[in-house]
This record gives C-alpha cells, structure tokens and sequence, in this order.
C-alpha cells in the first residue's frame, strides 16, 4: 500500500505515512490502497515544457534560416517544430515517470490474447467518415461566419509535397508512427490515468478527447471522437497497444489519401473552409447523420462504470476474453 501523499510505501493498518506524516486513518478508500503514482503526478507542468520545446524549435528555425535560402514554408520545418516539440514533453514524461515511480510497462500494458482486430477496425472506419463530414461542416460553419478566419486556418499539407525522398520518407514516419505512439501515450496513458484519480473517470475520457481534438483544429469533431474512443480501447483492453495500433492505421490511411491526390488539389492539409458549397455541405451533414448513431451506439455501449478504476490501476488483473472481445 502506498501513501496518497508521496506514494512512499506504508503498512496496512498505519495511521501516519511514515514518509511524509500524512494522516492515513479512516481516510484510505479502497481505490487509494491501490499503488497509483498518478496521485501526485502534476500535469500542468507539462505546458511549460512545451512553450520549452516551442522556443527551442523558434532557436532552431533562426539558426537554421542563418545558412539557407529556403522558402518559409520549408517542408523540412515541419519536422523541426513538430519533432522538437514532442521530444521536449517525451523529456517531461520521462523525468516525471522516473521521480515519481510510473511503470512504463504497466502503462503500456499487454495485448489479450486473441484479440479480435475486426471491430476496432470497423469503428475506426466509421469515425473516419465522420471526421470527414465533421471537417466539411465545420469549414462551412466557420466561412460562413468568417472568411478571414476560414483562410486563416489554411495550412500546409501534413505530408509535404518535395522531390527529396529523405524528407518524405521522414515525414511520413513522423505522421503515421511517431506522432500516433507519442499521442496515445500522452493523451491517453497520461491525461486518463492522472484525471481519473483527480476527477474521475467519466471525466477524463471527455477532458483529454476534448483537448485533442482542439490542438487538431478544424478537424475537432472528428479529433474528439477518435480520442473518446481511444479512450475506451485503452481502458477496455487495459493496455495503450491497441490504441496506438489504430491511430497508426488512421494516419497511414490520410497519409495515403494526401499522397494519392494530384499535387495541385494537396496544397492544403485542411479543405479551403470558404470554398464549401452547399452541395459540398449537404454531402457532409449525410455522413454525419449516418455515423453519428452507430459513434453513440458504441460510446454508450462501451462507457465505463462510475467506480471503474484507471488503466493502470486496472492493469494489473488480466482481462477476461469476455471483456476483450466486447468491442
């Protein structure tokens, strides 16, 4: 048993952590006699760790622009901001999991045995159409409250268009592999298990869907719900590997759909927001209308009890085949 305070280990039956004095009489749930280091782990200390990594990446670009004559929009600037930044807060996970105890491997956690693969691929499926009737209608909702704004949120391909093989290759890697690991673990692995014990469960899945999907933008919707049901993966199977596994496909496949169109329709990784018709926008509220009931369907059916407890609490009673392959 562990103290709620430190984590530092007591007896079962102390009145006093030993560690730290923390009164432990009568205030010891039987949730809080698990050993859950994200008692104490703070992740509001990972913002300053990426305003770090955005400031070391603004040094980078300016020594990098010192010596070159590339355009702004330089694809390989993509991977210098993006890589920078996510190493800065793999930097924090990393320091936070040492000093305060969190077992990778536990985190992480095992893939059931005979894990049935079609289900999660068919939600998948599903949500990726209602990302794209998402992204369709929200770029409509926003041109036709701002145009300005709507152009605003024009960016650059995720995939960049370059004759440089390396840069491609490397960048590809980034979208499909590293992107999606680094995000599950933080996402999901971090945010879920320290918000459940700090709020609850319930909440987090929703808190840290929420917040995934803003940093994606105009792909809000579709961010939001593929983070829910990340979510509910991670806390079904009780291990980030299959999560992981499907925001890996989920990627590959955008990647391969902005690959397979012409160079002069991939200019730009987000549809042009006010070039929506109405046709266009019709088209997108049909697939929100036929995925929406199968998306809520599957949240409901799968949303987890008020008194279950995080993944890594969790994670150390195997799942029951039953649960495995409720998905």
């Amino acid at each position: 048993m562990r103290c709620p305070r430190c984590n530092g280990l007591i007896d079962r039956g102390a009145r006093f952590c030993p560690r730290c004095g923390e009164p432990l009489a009568g205030g010891l749930s039987a949730r809080d006699t698990i050993a859950n280091p994200f008692m104490i782990l703070k992740t509001r200390w990972v913002f300053p760790w990426a305003v770090l990594g955005f400031m070391l990446a603004a040094v980078v670009l300016v020594i990098a622009s010192m010596d070159s004559d590339d355009e702004p929009t330089d694809p390989a600037l993509f991977l210098i901001v993006l890589n920078v930044l996510f190493g800065a807060i793999a930097v924090w996970m990393f320091l936070s999991f040492r000093s305060k105890g969190i077992d990778i491997r536990r985190l992480i956690g095992r893939l059931p045995q005979n894990y049935n693969w079609f289900p999660v691929i068919g939600i998948l499926l599903v949500n990726m159409v209602f990302s794209l009737g998402s992204v369709i209608v929200v770029g409509a909702l926003i041109a036709s409250a701002s145009e300005p704004v709507a152009r605003s949120l024009e960016t650059e391909p995720i995939i960049p268009n370059t004759p440089n093989p390396t840069l491609l290759i490397a960048s590809i890697a980034t979208v499909a592999v590293l992107a999606p690991v680094f995000e599950e673990l933080f996402f999901r692995g971090v945010l879920i298990n320290r918000w459940a014990v700090k709020w609850r469960l319930g909440i987090a899945i929703v808190a840290s869907a929420l917040l995934f999907g803003i940093l994606h933008l105009i792909a809000i919707g579709g961010a939001f719900m593929f983070g829910t049901i990340a979510a509910l993966l991670y806390i079904r199977t009780r291990t980030l590997l299959v999560p992981m596994a499907m925001h890996v496909v989920n990627n590959s496949l955008v990647t391969l759909a902005v690959l397979a169109r012409p160079a002069e329709d991939g200019q730009a990784a987000a549809s042009t927001a006010s070039a929506v018709d109405v046709p266009t926008t019709v088209f997108g509220l049909a697939l929100l209308v036929i995925t929406l009931p199968i998306l809520v369907w599957y949240l409901r059916k799968n949303w987890p009890r008020r008194d279950e407890p995080p993944p890594y609490e969790a994670s150390g009673v195997e799942p029951s085949p039953v649960q495995a392959a409720s998905l």
